[in-house]
């Protein structure tokens, strides 16, 4: 989560709306807000474990990819049809931190799966959510019997579906997305499952 503060370019935050500008805000506000804890409280949580919890979402790691997800045929063409429908225009594939970024983040290339900035996608302006580790999540999420929420407001359940709702700025993708065979559509979800 760390890197993505840092990434060059970046034009919106954390949070859905994007307005959340560091991880230590916006670990302050999931404090607040999903555990009653208020971060100026000293009786409630102590600095040191403010600092330590923050640290912890900072240098949380993106799960790997499986190794077979680069040998698998369908993931592949998966791969291409995303970046051919247009979805990586958004959903861009490799980002760079900055060079004033703390040495630990400094002027690394990741691949996020995000451009961390607004599009108008749902009749109002998000933030491009990072896929990478989403594969990871829908299988912690099954395999917990916890169900599968997608998009800014929990309204899709499964990937296709989140892709299907998008417009404004995504609608062209979403009707490349339209026009592929089932087969192609079924490779491009396979293809986020890698993530």
């Amino acid at each position: 989560t760390g890197l993505l503060e840092w990434v060059a370019g970046r034009e919106a935050g954390f949070r859905w709306d994007g307005q959340v500008d560091t991880v230590r805000d916006q670990t302050i506000g999931a404090l607040a807000e999903d555990h009653g804890i208020n971060a100026t409280d000293l009786n409630q949580i102590s600095t040191r474990d403010l600092d330590r919890i923050i640290t912890y979402v900072e240098t949380l790691s993106v799960p790997a990819r499986s190794y077979a997800a680069h040998d698998d045929v369908s993931v592949q063409l998966g791969n291409r049809l995303f970046m051919q429908t247009g979805c990586s225009s958004c959903h861009s594939i490799t980002q760079k931190t900055r060079p004033d970024a703390p040495l630990i983040f400094r002027d690394l290339v990741l691949r996020p799966y995000t451009d961390m900035k607004l599009h108008d996608v749902t009749g109002q302006p998000i933030r491009t959510p990072a896929l990478w580790g989403i594969g990871r999540n829908i299988t912690l999420l099954e395999d917990n019997d916890r169900p599968l929420l997608f998009m800014h407001d929990g309204r899709a359940s499964t990937l296709e579906e989140a892709i299907l709702m998008h417009g404004g700025e995504a609608a062209g993708s979403r009707a490349a997305f339209e026009s592929l065979s089932e087969s192609q559509r079924q490779a491009i979800i396979e293809f986020l499952e890698s993530l």
